[in-house]
């Protein structure tokens, strides 16, 4: 199975923020499935790995699902596999995540290193296993968080 490195403020894989939309498809493919307002986002792995252009072209943010046939890994350690507290456990220990967010919880967002955590659940105990895990993981270009958030 592929595994994708995130690399926040970078790129995920071979895909690096503020490449044009030309240089991404020729690493991901010539023929994504296209979506967004004017079609600004592409999503290759059926959906499961989307890629945000700005209004210029450039990649401002990208965005990995779980479940699409494929492993993300950032730090040295698998996001959809481990469970969210092993995951923040470990960003936390180089960045902190917007503690004000209404969303905390579900949602944990590092402005500082513009990554982005999400699941759709939280889990009731330990035996529950839906939202054990993080569903997705999101890194944009500088100030993609930043700019609006204060903490």
């Amino acid at each position: 199975m592929k595994t994708y490195e995130v690399v926040p403020l970078e790129g995920i894989g071979e895909v690096k923020l503020g490449m044009s939309r030309e240089e991404v498809r020729q690493i991901m493919g010539p023929n994504p499935d296209t979506s967004g307002a004017r079609n600004q986002v592409d999503n290759y792995h059926g959906g499961g790995f989307q890629i945000f252009y700005s209004k210029e072209g450039t990649v401002e943010f990208v965005e990995l699902l779980r479940d699409s046939g494929f492993e993300a890994e950032a730090k040295g350690i698998n996001v959809f596999e481990k469970s969210a507290q092993e995951v923040l456990d470990v960003i936390c220990s180089y960045s902190d995540f917007n503690q004000d967010d209404l969303e905390v919880g579900y949602s944990y967002v590092f402005p500082d290193i513009e990554l982005s955590l999400w699941r759709p659940h939280i889990p009731e105990n330990d035996e529950d296993q839906e939202g054990k895990c993080f569903s997705t993981v999101g890194i944009g270009v500088s100030g993609y968080y930043s700019a609006t958030i204060r903490m």
